[in-house]
């Protein structure tokens, strides 16, 4: 079970939505909702990989990102820019 404090900003006294908010959060507790969250969000699990997006510099213009280029060409053309 993770363990992380939770926080809701509510008017002093409003039992009603105190008690509102802690029975959701029971809940939730319970169902394991909180955990596969925590899981995802915090941990990164889940987390699909994201692809490149498509880009003008990149794929219209041809420049290499400096992982692709070896470091060197760091906003260079693939014709190095001559």
């Amino acid at each position: 079970m993770v363990a992380v404090p939770v926080a809701w900003a509510a008017p002093r006294g409003d039992l009603e939505t105190a008690r509102f908010l802690g029975t959701w959060l029971e809940l939730k507790r319970g169902n394991g909702a909180l955990e596969r969250l925590y899981d995802r969000w915090v941990l990164g699990r889940d987390a699909a990989p994201q692809r490149r997006r498509w880009s003008v510099l990149h794929d219209l213009l041809g420049f290499q990102d400096a992982s692709a280029a070896g470091g060197s060409a760091v906003g260079q053309p693939l014709g190095g820019g001559e």
